[in-house]
This record gives structure tokens, C-alpha cells and sequence, in this order.
């Protein structure tokens, strides 16, 4: 019926569609944490992205107080992208295995 999109397309709307679930997921647990008026609902995306914002910390060189502000603000948009690539690689593999 319709015709099956390229790999490339496939795995560009997945990226897509992982990325808008992770920034939804972000946005959600800003809002409940001001909401609850608790920094509760925001540990989750501190630990889930902490790989990354450690990696920043590590090979940033930050110096003072930048030190607590820069990782987290350039870990977290890397970790989404990092998590997006790699989701989007695994839904095109299994995708893959499954029209094979």
C-alpha cells in the first residue's frame, strides 16, 4: 500500500520522535517540581543524564562557580541527543531484524 521509508528516513523520525519524548520527559519533571514545590521530580533527570554532564565536568575545565552551572547546562542537551542517537540506532536495528 505505502511504499517503506529509506533507513536514513526511518531512523531521522525515530531521532526525532525520541528526542521530543526526552525533552516532553524534561519539561513534565520541571513543571511537577515546581508544582510539588520540591526538587524531588527533577532527580530523575539528574541521574538519568549524569553520564554526560560528568563527561562535560571532566573536559570542560570549568573554574568557580561555572563549574556547577555549565556541566549541567551542556550535559543535559548532550545526554538527550546522545540517548536519542542511540535509541534511534536500536528501533532501526530491531526494525531491521524484523522486515529481514
Amino acid at each position: 500500500m505505502f511504499p517503506h521509508p529509506s533507513p536514513v528516513k526511518r531512523f531521522v523520525i525515530s531521532f526525532g520522535l525520541t528526542l521530543l519524548l526526552q525533552v516532553a520527559f524534561l519539561f513534565a519533571s520541571m513543571i511537577l517540581s515546581g508544582v510539588f514545590n520540591s526538587e524531588i521530580a527533577s532527580l530523575p533527570v539528574l541521574y538519568l543524564y549524569l553520564p554526560t554532564i560528568l563527561l562535560v565536568e571532566e573536559g570542560g575545565n570549568f573554574v568557580g562557580c561555572s563549574n556547577f552551572i555549565w556541566p549541567l547546562f551542556l550535559g543535559v542537551p548532550l545526554g538527550i541527543a546522545t540517548y536519542s542517537f542511540i535509541a534511534s540506532m536500536v528501533i532501526c536495528q530491531i526494525r531491521r531484524r524484523k522486515t529481514a
